[in-house]
């Protein structure tokens, strides 16, 4: 199956590179830097044109879709975990990997926000990479490891897994608390004054109707 992958990467190679150039020579033909025309007239006689440019599209289409096969396949395998069971296989996306891991972050009060990306590869193991947004008041070496702990558990207890799960943290923002507390509050305030003078201005235009 490798192979046969990289037959289909090395001929779809080949074919973009000489549509590439053969719009490159067509593009200079239309802009008179060369003159081609001489070559339309040869296509132009050979009595099997249609047979080999029927078959050349075909080919492109198998090629096509076989490569849109093999990423769709790859990609849908990289999105999920697979394991056996006697009764037979279970898969489980990791996307909801992702949810579990943020539903966790939300126990530890230092955490304002948590985005985290799940990678599993070949030999099983699975890389968490989790970007953080931290309150200021946080200690964060104590932080950090605390909730790398917390997500590898609650992860190789819920997968029932004895591979490697690692997780990587990134911090990507430090909130000071009062900071987002005030400009919550404005936003509030903002509004109200909103909702406050559109009463005012459909109290004036009923009385203006009503005269």
């Amino acid at each position: 199956m490798r192979t046969f992958n990289w037959v289909v990467w090395f001929v779809c190679t080949i074919i973009f590179i000489f549509l590439g150039a053969l719009l490159l020579v067509f593009s200079a033909h239309l802009k008179g830097w060369i003159n081609i025309e001489f070559f339309f007239m040869y296509l132009k006689n050979q009595p099997d044109l249609w047979l080999i440019s029927g078959f050349t599209g075909i080919l492109m289409v198998i090629i096509t879709f076989s490569v849109s096969k093999i990423m769709l396949g790859r990609f849908q395998r990289e999105r999920t975990i697979a394991f056996n069971n006697p009764e037979g296989t279970v898969t489980i996306s990791l996307s909801a990997i992702e949810d579990l891991i943020k539903k966790v972050a939300r126990q530890i009060s230092e955490v304002k926000d948590l985005r985290c990306d799940v990678k599993a590869n070949k030999k099983g193991s699975i890389q968490i990479t989790a970007r953080l947004t931290l309150w200021s008041e946080a200690n964060i070496p104590e932080v950090t490891e605390n909730i790398q702990g917390l997500i590898k558990n609650k992860v190789q207890d819920m997968l029932g897994l004895e591979e490697v799960v690692t997780c990587s943290v990134h911090i990507s923002k430090i909130v000071h608390r009062e900071d987002f507390k005030k400009k919550k509050t404005d936003s509030k305030h903002e509004i109200n004054e909103e909702s406050f003078h559109g009463a005012i201005e459909y109290g004036v235009q009923e009385r203006k109707k009503a005269k």
